[in-house]
């Protein structure tokens, strides 16, 4: 996977994350930190529950789903021709009753990230 974990920005918000492909960075807001299913395994084998917990933690080893990031890092730079834009509407922390299998099947059948949450919810 390309993208390598930063720094957080914001109260969280979003994360700074560094393609090492094109070596640039890119702000990604929180409900793009979609989890990769063997980190989000992992996590709630250890017992943790809080889906925005699961998000954080594997975001920062850099386990996230890169479709997700991928769409997003492209959106930004081509909509604004910068991948540092922030997109504060995204920043958004995931419901209790999320289940990132849905979402992730949904993101990868090309539905929008955020109708994908919405309906996984």
């Amino acid at each position: 996977m390309p993208y390598k974990f930063v720094r957080w920005g914001e109260g969280r918000r979003y994360a700074i994350l560094y393609n090492t492909d094109t070596k640039e960075y890119v702000a990604v807001p929180f409900s793009r930190l979609i989890p990769h299913p063997l980190c989000e395994s992992k996590y709630r084998a250890l017992g943790y529950t809080d889906p925005n917990e699961i998000a954080a933690i594997c975001a920062e080893e850099g386990s996230v789903f890169g479709i997700t990031i991928f769409r997003h890092e492209l959106h930004l730079s081509l909509a604004y021709g910068n991948t540092l834009v922030r997109e504060r509407e995204k920043e958004y922390r995931f419901p209790d009753t999320i289940d990132f299998s849905c979402v992730r099947e949904c993101i990868a059948n090309g539905e929008d990230t955020d109708k994908c949450i919405r309906k996984c919810s």
